[in-house]
């Protein structure tokens, strides 16, 4: 039987995930059956999951949603497979998203199994409205039999229940942030592109300051499961965009652009790491084969010429399995990519004052692993173009508060330090 022309579109990038149904063979039992024919080297694969039976529904068929198969195992019992957008996967942040619901209250379990030899990674997050998390309690959490996944019991009703490995911010919720920011007069917005599968790639500009002051750059979310990183980019952003002294004064001298979602195909498809070409857009600074990575910096190329070159501070924020903030070393060095380099002396001073605001909270500093691949990501990229360059990462499980004030440290360590600092001298 011949391939359906829609499922062919999706399959090959063509056509958005979110607007996609499937006919014929492939539906089974309500089931999405995923596409694994995708060519060398990499295997893409599909997912959308719209399951009905038992009195139960379960569906990955929204932003952010990731199920690749659900089965009735029957008496409200479910097995769900996750699978990574591409194989092989060597990242081992194994999404998921689920919405559930059932014709009366009840009791069920759904078990989570991983493909790829993946393990369960994150914690489940529960919300009835989409805006209020909690952690499913660990009591309500076992071991599947094989030792990687899960099997979570659930009390679920006729109010929708999703269930996510971390707290959904998708594009929606990004355009919403963006919109409520922008209403204050010194905030514009603009799109400045569109990802490969033609959504909007928005930037803010946050400044009081003449179009040729010197430039400050923000980035997030150019890996989807990353909400941590989101979190803590959201803290900074409104920090610098709130009403005290510091923040005002800051805004007089320097223009801030930000591009707080990177990757948005990828974010609202559930993936694990890649965007909808199976690409790491974070490891293609230099080549810039994706259209994301060329929107970003023709977009940082255009507002540095505007400030005459000066572009003294870039910050990229991530989430991995620890807080971690990875300063890319002076140009001027000459140690081994593999050494831990010292930081340029703004860097230096930046990175102090943030642990003096942060008390208790540890400050640790790492060679990320780009620069032990020696492989050009957003930050070594910045670094070459004169910015004191930084990407801070929070653990997945990091309490939000934390990260809140870690956001907010950074910011007010930022705007204390740079208006001292001759921007010539930034990386001496």
């Amino acid at each position: 039987m011949s391939e359906i022309p829609e499922c062919r579109m999706v399959r090959q990038g063509l056509l958005p995930m979110r607007v996609s149904r499937f006919i014929g063979i492939w539906v089974v039992a309500g089931v999405l059956i995923t596409d694994g024919r995708a060519g060398s080297p990499s295997e893409k694969i599909n997912r959308i999951v719209d399951f009905q039976g038992d009195g139960v529904t379960i569906t990955s068929n929204f932003e952010g949603g990731r199920l690749n198969a659900v089965t009735s195992n029957g008496q409200g019992s479910f097995t769900a497979l996750v699978a990574p957008e591409v194989r092989p996967m060597s990242n081992d942040q194994a999404w998921y998203a689920f919405k559930i619901s059932s014709q009366s209250k009840r009791r069920v379990t759904v078990a989570l199994t991983y493909t790829d030899g993946k393990s369960h990674l994150f914690a489940p997050r529960l919300s009835h409205d989409r805006r209020t998390w909690a952690l499913l309690p660990e009591t309500s959490i076992s071991k599947a039999s094989d030792g990687r996944g899960v099997v979570l019991r659930l009390d679920v009703g006729p109010e929708p229940l999703w269930v996510s490995a971390q707290e959904l911010f998708t594009e929606t919720d990004f355009n919403e942030w963006i919109d409520g920011l922008a209403k204050k007069p010194f905030i514009t917005t603009a799109q400045i592109g569109e990802s490969t599968q033609g959504r909007p790639i928005r930037k803010l500009e946050i400044t009081e300051a003449p179009a040729d002051a010197p430039l400050v750059v923000v980035l997030g979310r150019q890996h989807p499961p990353e909400v941590t990183g989101t979190l803590g980019l959201k803290s900074f952003i409104e920090t610098l965009a709130g009403d005290s002294v510091l923040a005002q004064s800051f805004r007089k001298q320097y223009r801030v652009l930000v591009m707080p979602l990177a990757n948005p195909d990828g974010v609202n498809a559930g993936h694990w790491r890649f965007n909808v070409n199976g690409v790491d857009i974070n490891r293609d600074w230099g080549s810039f084969e994706q259209k994301e990575d060329i929107v970003l910096r023709d977009e940082i190329l255009r507002a540095r010429t505007a400030a005459k070159d000066q572009m003294p501070f870039f910050i990229d924020y991530h989430s991995t399995r620890k807080d971690v903030f990875y300063p890319r070393p002076a140009v001027t060095s000459r140690k081994p990519d593999s050494d831990l380099e010292e930081p340029d002396r703004f860097m230096r001073k930046w990175l102090a004052r943030v642990k003096e605001l942060t008390p208790g909270k540890p400050v640790p500093l790492e060679v990320s692993p780009a620069t032990r691949d020696k492989k050009l990501n957003a930050s070594t990229w910045m670094r070459d173009l004169g910015a004191a360059s930084v990407t801070h990462e929070f653990a997945h499980d990091t309490d939000r508060e934390v990260i809140r004030k870690a956001g907010e440290a950074d910011a007010v360590a930022l705007m204390e330090l740079l208006p001292r600092e001759s921007a010539s001298r930034l990386g001496d």
